[in-house]
């Protein structure tokens, strides 16, 4: 397949579109924080919480079907080594360097400890609630050890979503892929019967340095919590993959967070290390933070430890361990070193949960199906006929003057960041409810 239209999520560089939606970027090295003037009233529609429908059955897997077929691992070096300094969106990338997961539900990872997000909708101390949250905003990167292989780039309104009541207070999401150039996803989740709500929307960027591959994560996080009129914003901060020349690849994220609650002006900023050549174990992954008020006075509150092992949160001299990673899956759960959460969340639905889920939902993926299941040439041919597929759509659409709108989310101006988003409505969930997938495309 051409790289227009190629699976290069993991290096997709485009930066159109995105860069204006999220051009309000913070420099929190510079201390160039976000005005205090920007805290705005919260005026966030709520969506209707309905009963939440478990997946049952196969759908709530522990281990990932051994391959049919030993995988294939071939070197990124020898894909890569004449593209030093260009752009990697052009290079079309075999299955082999994927692991059987869209980005969408990459996306779905970062919810692994959403049970944080239930503590803090539920401390009535705000400089805690900050603190969880920005907690959870670290924990999103602990999935990332030892996990190297590249997601599927989703094709345009693909879609994933995960019902589970019994994780925490429970949680639903739903996820959309709503634009393709520049690949942009979009993720909605909600816990506790909504009493917090997460919306997230993505566009990745990348460098290639040669030696190595940085990957930035562009746009906005926000985490409401309805109890306390909160409404926290944050950005992720740097991925690199190293050594992708010679020796072992392996993965460090690094950069400051800024979480901000825009009804307050409270924040809190956490640096993140970067690991250096020569770094011990002890060092790597390590990590402070500290809150502040909205006239940036230090307030009695902080955090220490590692994104890749534990958050200990200092509360007015109060010390408590608030986040530990969960043990990984032993290698035979999983030829791709997924964490449990990630080995849940592609499992094939059985027949009567597939009437809960669209037609465009990432599981029913032909070629990422395949992929797990060690069919690798055959996935590459399914690879290549879906990608088709989509530009066909694509040009129809052209020919006939009109865009490719997202099915379930909608493209509106966001009264707190004050650059477009995407709002989420009720709509997915009274499909799922009513079994009725009529607005979904026929995209695989």
């Amino acid at each position: 397949s051409d790289g227009e239209d190629s699976d290069d999520g993991f290096f997709d560089a485009k930066s159109m579109m995105l860069s204006k939606r999220f051009k309000t970027k913070v420099s929190v090295g510079g201390l160039q924080k976000m005005s205090s003037s920007m805290a705005l009233p919260r005026v966030i529609p709520r969506v209707p919480t309905l009963e939440l429908i478990p997946m049952t059955g196969p759908n709530t897997r522990t281990t990932v079907p051994p391959p049919k077929n030993a995988l294939k691992r071939p070197s990124v070096w020898g894909m890569l080594k004449d593209s030093v300094g260009k752009d990697l969106s052009k290079i079309s990338i075999p299955v082999e360097f994927n692991e059987p997961i869209s980005f969408l539900q990459r996306m779905a990872e970062d919810l692994e400890y959403s049970e944080l997000l239930d503590d803090a909708a539920k401390c009535p101390d705000l400089k805690k609630r900050l603190l969880l949250v920005g907690t959870f905003a670290v924990s999103h990167y602990a999935s990332t050890i030892d996990r190297l292989a590249k997601p599927f780039n989703p094709l345009l309104n693909e879609t994933f979503s995960h019902v589970n009541p019994k994780k925490g207070d429970g949680i639903r999401l739903v996820a959309e892929q709503v634009s393709h150039h520049p690949p942009v996803g979009v993720i909605y989740a909600e816990g506790g019967k909504a009493a917090w709500t997460y919306k997230s929307a993505i566009e990745v960027k990348n460098k290639f340095w040669g030696k190595s591959l940085e990957v930035f994560p562009t746009g906005w996080n926000h985490v409401t919590i309805d109890k306390y009129d909160d409404h926290f914003v944050y950005e992720h901060p740097t991925t690199c993959v190293h050594n992708i020349v010679v020796g072992k690849l392996w993965i460090d994220n690094y950069g400051d967070v800024l979480i901000r609650d825009h009804n307050t002006g409270m924040y809190c900023i956490i640096s993140i290390q970067k690991t250096g050549w020569m770094a011990d174990k002890k060092n790597f992954g390590k990590m402070t933070g500290q809150v502040y008020d909205s006239n940036d006075n230090k307030l009695p509150a902080s955090l220490s430890g590692n994104w890749d092992r534990s958050v200990t949160i200092n509360v007015d001299g109060v010390k408590s361990k608030v986040w530990e990673v969960k043990k990984r899956p032993p290698p035979s759960a999983s030829a791709y070193n997924q964490t449990a959460w990630v080995i849940e969340l592609n499992a094939k639905p059985d027949a009567a949960n597939k009437m809960r889920l669209p037609p465009t939902d990432s599981r029913f993926r032909p070629d990422q199906r395949l992929l797990e299941e060690g069919m690798f040439d055959e996935a590459n041919e399914t690879k290549s006929r879906i990608e088709e597929k989509q530009r066909a759509r694509r040009k129809d659409f052209e020919a006939r003057g009109e865009p490719i709108l997202p099915v379930w989310f909608k493209s509106e101006m966001d009264e707190v960041t004050n650059v477009e988003d995407y709002k989420f409505g009720a709509d997915y969930f009274v499909a799922m409810k009513n079994g009725d997938w009529s607005k979904s495309p026929p995209i695989f």
